[in-house]
């Protein structure tokens, strides 16, 4: 069980990579989800039963979303922190969430129990598009839902590893981990463009996470066959292969120029990919167990004092 919620600072310093401020929760997290602007989180613990977002900004606080329920299988944010989408497998169904992170509401729901299989991959646009990509017998196959609960096919592979849209587009990548390729699909609700970005002779080996640059010019794709990651140009396809040494958990976006967290807050150290300059890299974060106490929560030491952020619950 998480007991804190610690956000990651990259400080525009070379070779210089430091944790941000951490965040104490006296609520003990069950699960966490970061918006991929690091300014607020959904989460859920044991014993709620209701969706809650965690605000990281300003005034630290938890908000219980009574609209949405907890327990979702999947949560997907999208690129600018706006929309949420969430899955239950239970159910068969995909909900909204929109506003984020000042004015969350609940914004539709919808059944999609024609397309189980095992648990899909989903990613969710600015605007609302969601994806669901599904794989079953050796076959995947990536789905567009609308709110009012029609799909469409739009890419057939073999495993769909994983989903991402670029910012501020109906434009989504793909990673077919069996057939060791990515994939760009632009316009997905509209012509549903499908081109092959990258495969085995670019590197590809196992792709398990996939990403975009801010500016959508770069995608970034975890290898884990290879334990490297592929920085790829999405004009030219050009690639850069960049070693990590170890394996990695995926792609988790920090605040930043395409800097990307690699490794889960819990390993030690910590791994980066930094790819805001043209040569990327891959950064280790050394990490002070003596930060967190006999609670499992986390304190802050900077400059020889110790800062705590305790979040209130708003009723």
């Amino acid at each position: 069980m998480l007991t804190a919620f610690m956000p990651l600072e990259c400080q525009k310093k070379v070779g210089n990579r430091q944790l941000g401020e951490a965040v104490s929760l006296e609520v003990p997290l069950a699960r966490t989800w970061l918006s991929p602007r690091n300014d607020f989180a959904l989460g859920e613990t044991a014993n709620v039963e209701t969706l809650l977002l965690i605000q990281l900004e300003g005034t630290a606080r938890i908000q219980s979303l009574p609209d949405i329920a907890a327990g979702a299988d999947l949560v997907a944010i999208s690129p600018s922190g706006s929309t949420a989408a969430l899955y239950s497998q239970a159910s068969g169904t995909v909900q909204w969430l929109t506003g984020l992170p000042q004015t969350p509401v609940s914004s539709g729901k919808v059944e999609v129990s024609n397309l189980s299989s095992d648990l899909p991959r989903m990613a969710v646009s600015d605007d609302g598009i969601v994806l669901l990509g599904v794989s079953a017998n050796g076959t995947g196959a990536v789905h567009v839902v609308s709110r009012s609960g029609s799909t469409q096919q739009i890419w057939v592979g073999r495993e769909v590893a994983a989903l991402s849209f670029l910012g501020r587009s109906q434009d989504a990548l793909i990673a077919d981990r069996q057939a060791n390729s990515a994939w760009l699909i632009y316009d997905v609700t509209g012509a549903a463009v499908v081109r092959h970005l990258a495969g085995e002779g670019q590197g590809l080996s196992g792709p398990m996470a996939i990403e975009a640059s801010e500016d959508g010019r770069r995608a970034f794709i975890v290898n884990s066959g290879s334990q490297t990651i592929s920085v790829i140009d999405v004009e030219s396809s050009q690639t850069q292969q960049v070693a990590a040494g170890r394996n990695v958990a995926g792609l988790h976006r920090l605040r930043g120029d395409s800097v990307f967290r690699l490794t889960d807050p819990s390993e030690a150290p910590l791994l980066l990919l930094d790819a805001s300059t043209p040569d990327a890299r891959v950064l280790f974060v050394p990490f002070d167990s003596s930060l967190t106490d006999s609670r499992g929560l986390l304190t802050l030491r900077q400059r020889g004092q110790s800062r705590t952020l305790r979040l209130r619950t708003r009723q």
